[in-house]
């Protein structure tokens, strides 16, 4: 990872003075950075101000714990999110020694100008106490100045995936597209040891990859590898695109906002036409990865479901490859069993496996995931939940105060209480807080309020409408044949989360639509099952049959 970054940030200087921007200025605001934010991250309007893990300890100390499970969502609904939340933004924030030998020295440099963010633990903290923790690890992401002229302005953190939906969380693709074969792998999985157990999915996209070169190099001999590559490369981010839209989002926003931002995929043989591309809006809002993105947090229970054995806790399986993936069938097992149970709903209520034990291996005590949510959002100098909602919604008052009655019925009930007692003003209340504890609009359309559905929205309207290579668009965006035919996106658009889960493991029946609780099952060598989301792939490669 840190190569990765070394890389990155070398590469990006190509003239006498450009901005550290790597790939391509990848990130942007939903709303004007908060600039005090940025030089301290825990400024604000009032005072006084709570550390990230205070206000989370005294938030969780006067309610009751109460995990409420999801209706309508399965708990393979969380093992998903992360895909779709984390490929276009991983920032840089490793602690970095100058002896190191895989850092240079430039690397080195720009990560020193990071700052350290530890967050205080109080002496009476309710769970640090015991075991005499006063501080936890916090570094600041490591950023750069956007200002083209290489002069004093506003610092944008470094990202470390390429920022479109094309899977680089999953897969890391080389930067270049063209240019001499490859003579390296065509992918590299750098999943880290969380990702893996955490989300086994992308275990199953590896897979599918993985047949999709072989199946190729079989029914054409006289490809090259870089064919072979760009084909399948093309074939695979055309599906994950199509999953993640048709499957996903859907699940997490709901079907109206779906609609409001025209991101249901298109049927049959359809093709977006040239005037929806909306050059420069590629970007990743850091109001989406930093607050957003993170939903998915407030869905985790305390344990992780196999069937073949009884569940064991969320914090011993972090980290833990061994514990979660001892057999290949194991994939299919946690799939399969987190399809059948229910994930929790979006609210304040934190489990303690992530809240005090985060990434604890062997330890007692780990890190606590969601006041580092709430550091990292102060870290990026993101609006605060009242300046994003007041943008998405334009709801609130010009001058708020808790005394209005607008605030009734935005949160959950509890919440509100909870959030006076913590921030002074609305105007305080930091993103990620207010977001989890913002009440559902629609039973069953989503599992977010409304802001945090406005940012999800408007991030994924952002990835398919500024992507000049997204799968829908029609030859007229590109030159070449880097679009697909009528016929590919008929076959393209058969992709399924269900059927990728029978090709891929070894389970023999799986819900049509996974992400959804259901009991109604089918057979996954079901004829009918399989003539609507089995892919002919024959149509992909001319006069060869896989």
């Amino acid at each position: 990872m840190l190569v990765v970054g070394t890389q990155m940030a070398a590469a990006s200087r190509t003239d006498h003075c450009k901005p550290v921007s790597p790939i391509a200025d990848p990130s942007s605001h939903i709303h004007p950075a908060r600039i005090a934010r940025k030089l301290a991250s825990t400024e604000r309007r009032t005072d006084p101000v709570m550390t990230s893990r205070s206000l989370i300890t005294e938030w969780l100390a006067r309610q009751p714990v109460d995990l409420v499970p999801n209706r309508y969502a399965s708990t393979l609904y969380r093992v998903c999110g992360p895909t779709g939340s984390t490929d276009g933004h991983i920032t840089i924030s490793q602690s970095v020694h100058a002896e190191d030998k895989h850092v240079s020295q430039l690397f080195v440099t720009f990560a020193s100008l990071s700052t350290s963010l530890t967050f205080t633990v109080a002496e009476d903290d309710p769970f640090y106490s015991h075991y005499d923790v006063t501080c936890l690890e916090f570094v600041a992401s490591l950023s750069t100045t956007t200002d083209k002229a290489c002069g004093v302005g506003l610092r944008m953190q470094i990202n470390q995936n390429s920022h479109w939906l094309d899977g680089s969380n999953v897969l890391r693709f080389r930067q270049s597209l063209s240019g001499p074969p490859r003579r390296e792998r065509a992918y590299e999985d750098y999943l880290s040891e969380a990702n893996r157990t955490f989300d086994p999915i992308c275990l199953d996209v590896v897979r599918h990859h993985t047949h999709l070169l072989q199946s190729i190099g079989e029914a054409r001999d006289d490809y090259s590898d870089d064919q072979i590559y760009q084909l399948a490369r093309r074939i695979l981010l055309a599906q994950y695109q199509f999953v993640v839209f048709n499957e996903l989002l859907p699940e997490i926003i709901g079907s109206k906002r779906m609609m409001l931002y025209e991101l249901q995929p298109l049927n049959d043989t359809h093709h977006l036409p040239a005037s929806k591309y909306v050059a420069g809006q590629g970007k990743i809002l850091l109001e989406f990865s930093t607050a957003a993105g993170r939903f998915g947090h407030s869905l985790l229970g305390d344990d992780i479901f196999k069937a073949a054995s009884k569940p064991f806790k969320l914090s011993d399986h972090l980290n833990r490859v061994d514990l979660a993936l001892a057999s290949p069938d194991d994939v299919g097992d946690l799939l399969h069993s987190a399809s059948q149970h229910p994930a929790l709903q979006m609210d304040q209520h934190i489990t303690g496996e992530v809240q005090n034990k985060l990434f604890k291996k062997a330890n007692p005590y780990g890190g606590d995931l969601f006041a580092s949510n709430i550091q990292r959002g102060r870290d990026h100098g993101i609006g605060t939940y009242y300046d994003v909602r007041k943008f998405c919604l334009g709801d609130v008052s010009v001058d708020p105060s808790w005394s209005s009655p607008v605030w009734e019925g935005v949160f959950h009930k509890g919440s509100l209480n909870s959030l006076k007692r913590l921030y002074r003003s609305p105007l305080d209340v930091d993103l990620f807080a207010g977001g989890i504890a913002e009440s559902i609009e629609t039973a069953g359309q989503g599992v977010v309020g409304p802001t945090f559905g406005c940012v999800i929205a408007k991030q994924f309207q952002q990835l398919k409408f500024g992507d000049r290579f997204w799968f829908e668009f029609g030859k007229t965006m590109v030159s070449g044949d880097s679009q697909f035919t009528g016929a590919e996106l008929a076959e393209i658009r058969k992709t399924s989360l269900a059927r990728l889960m029978c090709d891929e493991t070894t389970i023999t029946s799986v819900t049509k639509r996974v992400l959804r609780l259901s009991k109604d099952t089918v057979q996954c060598d079901d004829p009918d099952f399989l003539a609507e989301t089995g892919v002919d792939y024959n149509v992909f490669i001319p006069n060869a049959a896989f």
